[in-house]
């Protein structure tokens, strides 16, 4: 595990405690941990909104892929 950009380390124990509650598997949990450390960087960074262009698409996208849909290409013009 590389560690997360947004979820401090002593913040951790409480997240796990949360997760565990909702009796959520540790490989399940850790995936949840990676979308809100994900989810958490875009909200840090939302200005970049305003100025690059499809950011929005990509977000629906990464979401998306976490939820199990089908990720449009967005490598296309």
């Amino acid at each position: 595990m590389l560690g997360f950009k947004q979820i401090a380390t002593r913040e951790l124990p409480c997240w796990v405690n949360v997760l565990k509650a909702e009796g959520l598997e540790k490989e399940k949990m850790l995936s949840e941990l990676e979308l809100i450390d994900d989810l958490l960087v875009l909200m840090k960074s939302k200005s970049l909104l305003n100025r690059k262009k499809n950011l929005k698409t990509q977000l629906e996208a990464r979401i998306g892929l976490e939820l199990g849909h089908k990720p449009a290409n967005l490598n296309t013009r």
